[in-house]
């Protein structure tokens, strides 16, 4: 008897052009509209939220931690110090060292770890192993996004943090023999920012042995759980009552990209603004509910995203558990300023680079698949350029990253 199987067929569609064209508009929109089309027919030049404070000021704040342990006898937790007691010893020996020295030392290591998770991490641990422009497209952007600007300006150190995290992820997949080096790198992460935690969803090898995962994610938490309390207990404590305190009395403004701030402030202030909706009840009752809404829609995408995973049994690093991950690191902590921004042009450029949309037969499908690709580029682009120059409707970032993970 024969047969005939007739399949359809499919060509891919060249994400590119669509990812490029989003860059397109958004730059249009939010540069070339905003400083060349102004009504005074002026060329309009912004004042960068980083120009009130003297460069550095961060790394500063930084040094003036352990300084206060060392130097004055004191606690650490002075300030907004909200790092774990093991970031007081790594910054401990440079504290007497030529600030200006240590910024460009700090800047150009910076740098160097950008290049490490917004090029050389996507590209290594992808399977196309393969440079191809649309990683190129994200990593040039990214390198001159203002969020990078942002974190170079105040000598943060988010984009070394995540370059631990991220190495210790790629030896861990692709150097098993190396895997002590990547929980030692793991754990140096989360000492120095702690939201790196969210990544232990990536120390696994096999999702059907749980005993080896339980075991593996036990002892990660049983040694960074133990390193809190290097400095003694009294410190520990001051470091809980440090983030408890940061927690309640946040910095809650425009360039602040968490779910408390967006609902405490830019929400009710803005947004219900907009639409002349108003907010008094909404600050008395709803801000809080709607906070532990969006809270729990963000941690049960990253569920959703990490049991499909599980269940597909994707080898390697999934794009899409990696990217929505990232985004839970900026949306959940109460403090989450626009300088966080550079951490997620790795994980998008990955997740760009290895989705694949076919056009079928069946219009509607890979159009809508090719509509909400554009959507999605158009949102990550529009996190490129200062709250400065947008419309106060989208100046703060919460929206675009959450509607990210929502089509992701």
């Amino acid at each position: 008897m024969n047969t005939h199987v007739f399949k359809e067929k499919t060509t891919r569609i060249d994400l590119f052009w669509i990812v490029f064209a989003a860059f397109l508009l958004s730059f249009l929109w939010f540069f070339i509209r905003m400083i060349f089309f102004d009504p005074s027919h002026v060329m309009k030049v912004f004042k960068s939220p980083y120009l009130n404070y003297s460069i550095g000021f961060d790394l500063q704040q930084m040094l003036s931690y352990p300084a206060s342990w060392l130097d004055q006898g004191t606690t650490p937790y002075i300030g907004k110090n909200n790092y774990p007691p093991v970031a007081t010893l790594i910054f401990a020996p440079l504290i007497h060292y030529n600030f200006y020295k240590l910024y460009f030392l700090i800047t150009n290591l910076t740098l160097i770890c950008f290049l490490g998770i917004a090029f050389l991490f996507p590209l290594s641990i992808s399977k196309i192993r393969k440079v191809t422009p649309v990683l190129v497209l994200i990593f040039i952007t990214g390198l001159t996004s203002y969020g990078f600007q942002f974190e170079l300006e105040r000598g943060q150190f988010n984009v070394i943090a995540m370059a631990l995290c991220f190495s210790a992820i790629f030896l861990f997949h692709r150097k098993p023999k190396l895997s002590w080096l990547a929980y030692i790198l793991f754990t140096i992460a989360i000492q120095l920012k702690l939201y790196p935690a969210i990544y232990i969803l990536f120390f696994v090898r096999d999702w059907t042995d749980i005993i080896a995962n339980l075991r593996r994610f036990l002892c990660l938490g049983i040694v960074n759980g133990a390193l809190f309390f290097i400095l003694g207990w009294g410190v520990f404590l001051d470091f809980l009552n440090s983030l408890r305190g940061n927690a309640i009395d946040q910095m809650i403004w425009v360039g602040n990209l968490s779910i408390r701030s967006f609902t405490q402030s830019w929400l009710p202030k803005i947004i219900f603004r907009y639409f002349n909706i108003p907010p008094t009840q909404f600050m008395k009752s709803g801000a809080n509910s709607v906070e532990i809404g969006l809270l729990i829609l963000v941690i049960a995408m990253v569920v959703v995203i990490a049991v499909k995973s599980i269940q597909k049994r994707t080898p390697g690093v999934d794009p899409f558990l990696l990217f929505c991950c990232t985004c839970a690191a900026l949306l959940i902590p109460p403090v989450s300023h626009d300088y966080k921004l550079p951490i997620l042009v790795g994980p998008a450029g990955y997740l760009l680079i290895n989705l694949i949309i076919k056009r079928t037969k069946k219009i509607g499908g890979w159009m809508i698949a090719t509509g909400l690709m554009f959507l999605f580029s158009l949102a990550y682009f529009s996190t490129q350029y200062s709250y400065l120059q947008k419309s106060p409707l989208i100046a703060n970032n919460f929206p675009a990253i959450f509607l990210m993970m929502v089509i992701s």
